[in-house]
């Protein structure tokens, strides 16, 4: 509906607000990587509920980009800004990419959780849905059992 697309332009716009606010602070060296690196997910976001799959894309590299040239890059982070990479790849049908990023979800999801953690169920049935786009029944089968 049309209220709920102002609401996201205006949750967009508080987002740049947030951009520019930050970029104007770290002028003077707050040096808050991991609150720029949420700001940009945040853009990303909302490009994705706008259908706006490469702009969600250029975001979420920000972020990713913006913590891995951090000293100590948050795990949770990066974790977040993998999955939802994979995601928007897996619905662009680039699923080589969606499965390296999932991968890398993955990798990150195992150091931080126990086995059990839903998260790491979530991240195999990405990897299996992967597998079965490609006609690879056996091994989205594997991942589906995990």
């Amino acid at each position: 509906t049309y209220e709920r697309l102002a609401l996201i332009d205006d949750a967009l716009a508080c987002y740049s607000k947030a951009l520019a606010m930050h970029e104007k602070l770290n002028n003077k060296q707050t040096n808050d990587y991991h609150r720029l690196s949420a700001i940009y997910i945040g853009i990303a976001g909302i490009h994705s509920i706008k259908q706006d799959k490469d702009q969600s894309l250029k975001y979420l590299y920000e972020a990713l980009n913006t913590e891995l040239n951090t000293e100590q890059p948050s795990r949770e982070i990066l974790l977040n800004c993998y999955n939802d990479i994979g995601f928007l790849f897996f619905a662009k049908e680039k699923y080589d990419e969606s499965l390296t990023n999932y991968e890398k979800a993955l990798d990150i999801s195992t150091q931080i959780y126990p086995a059990t953690h839903p998260n790491i169920g979530i991240i195999h049935l990405n990897i299996g849905n992967i597998y079965q786009a490609q006609n690879q029944y056996k091994d989205a089968l594997e991942n589906f059992k995990k």
